[in-house]
């Protein structure tokens, strides 16, 4: 806080030390402090009042009598400044003592410079106030008055002075916080215009990658399966034309190679399912999951009939989905399901639903949403070990012999990638030879996009 002295006024220390050397006043400051303390300070204290001095917030709790008592030294003191003559060292040190001490308990947005120069006013009203009762000289009256507004004008001039000292700090302060503030804002800007940059490229390398996945699903779509296509069918023509002009090692070539390009063909159909995934160009949209259900059965159906599968199924929720992507879900899960089914065992395959909090979801941390759908496909087929639950949706992962199970370990990561793009999470749970279960979860509400994070 501003320590302030009268060196900094125009005039100079002798001009102000002869202002300030009074010859009536002191005799009546004398005369306050014998017969008239009280009535001084009382007066004080109601001029204050009703001039809505700032400091009595400070003591708004405060009685009369109490202010007083609290204030009587100072006015004492002040008085016997006045009455030695030795007014200018004590009114510098009481500004001092406002500034350092006082001001900073008050609101000093609300301080005004009058605020600071009230009290020079405030004892002017006093000395007034009580001088009819000190004399009725006329002359003595007027040389007192006189001196009054000699020392009122005095303090009022080094009040002001000392405001705008406070004011040139406080300038400063705002100076040096607005030049800090903009510093700050420039090495956000230049992180922003540096993260701007990063993400330019980063688009730049999305719309390339995006380019070559699109290359990629034409190749897949064109360029790959014609090929394969011709080679299964005029290795079947030449097998179904010459069956008797070639010997049994030929024909089995001939059926290692169409076998071959059945796994290619079927390869290539997964690549392609699970690069048109991670595009994620489907539009959402609000859907029957017992409608996607049911086309899934029918797509299923020659598989379904041929090992008379049994599908127990609950009713379904509708869910703001890819309903493509959720189709491809279930047809994976259930396919697997009856692949996977055990030898001389009717595979039978139990669907349900259930409104679940985050809370009670077990092992599942992070979750972005208050409340999940939980979708549970459960099998009695051949199973897996636990150990291997999360390592089955990696890319091409596959737990069993290809020859007794086809497939090329792109189902389930489709499916993970599947409910990823839908801000959920699966999980699944099995055991050798007594079946296995899997848990979809999906946000009940559309939500933006969450990493989320399990541990099982």
């Amino acid at each position: 806080m501003t320590s302030f002295s009268l060196n900094k006024t125009s005039n100079t220390n002798s001009e102000n030390e002869n202002k300030l050397h009074f010859q009536y006043l002191p005799d009546f400051a004398q005369f306050i402090l014998e017969t008239h303390l009280e009535d001084y300070i009382r007066m004080a204290i109601q001029f204050s009042r009703e001039e809505n001095v700032p400091i009595l917030k400070l003591f708004s709790d405060y009685t009369d009598n109490q202010l007083v008592e609290l204030g009587r030294d100072t006015h004492r003191n002040f008085l016997l400044a006045l009455a030695n003559n030795q007014i200018k060292s004590y009114i510098e040190s009481l500004l001092n003592n406002y500034i350092s001490n006082t001001m900073p308990k008050l609101d000093q947005n609300d301080v005004m410079a009058e605020d600071i120069t009230v009290g020079a006013f405030l004892r002017r009203k006093t000395f007034r106030f009580l001088l009819p009762g000190y004399t009725s000289d006329p002359f003595l009256l007027n040389s007192i008055i006189d001196e009054v507004d000699r020392l009122t004008t005095w303090t009022e001039l080094i009040s002001y002075e000392a405001y705008i000292d406070i004011q040139k700090n406080k300038l400063k302060s705002i100076n040096s916080e607005l030049t800090q503030t903009l510093d700050e804002l420039q090495n956000k800007t230049t992180q922003l215009e540096s993260l701007n940059a990063s993400l330019e490229s980063k688009n730049s390398e999305l719309e390339s990658i995006n380019k070559e996945l699109a290359s990629f699903n034409y190749i897949a779509s064109h360029d790959l399966q014609e090929p394969l296509r011709k080679i299964q069918i005029f290795a079947n023509r030449i097998i179904e034309n010459g069956t008797q002009d070639f010997p049994d090692e030929t024909l089995s070539y001939f059926d290692k190679i169409i076998a071959a390009s059945s796994r290619m063909q079927e390869l290539i159909d997964d690549l392609l399912t699970f690069s048109q995934t991670t595009a994620n160009n489907d539009k959402f949209a609000h859907t029957d999951l017992n409608s996607i259900l049911e086309d899934v059965k029918i797509i299923l159906s020659p598989a379904i009939d041929e090992k008379k599968v049994i599908i127990e199924t609950t009713h379904l929720p509708e869910l703001y989905v890819i309903p493509f992507q959720i189709q491809q879900l279930f047809l994976n899960l259930i396919n697997n399901s009856i692949k996977y089914s055990r030898e001389g065992i009717i595979p039978h395959i139990r669907i349900t639903s259930a409104i679940i909090k985050t809370e009670k979801i077990i092992g599942a941390v992070n979750l972005p949403a208050k409340k999940y759908i939980e979708i549970s496909i459960e099998d009695n087929g051949i199973g897996f070990k636990q150990e291997y639950s999360e390592k089955i949706f990696g890319l091409f992962q596959r737990l069993h012999n290809r020859e007794k199970y086809s497939g090329t370990g792109l189902g389930l990561a489709i499916c993970k990638k599947i409910v990823n793009n839908h801000n959920g999470f699966i999980i699944a749970k099995g055991s050798p030879q007594n079946g296995s279960v899997f848990y979809v979860y999906l946000p009940i509400a559309k939500t933006e996009t969450y990493s989320v994070h399990l541990s099982i």
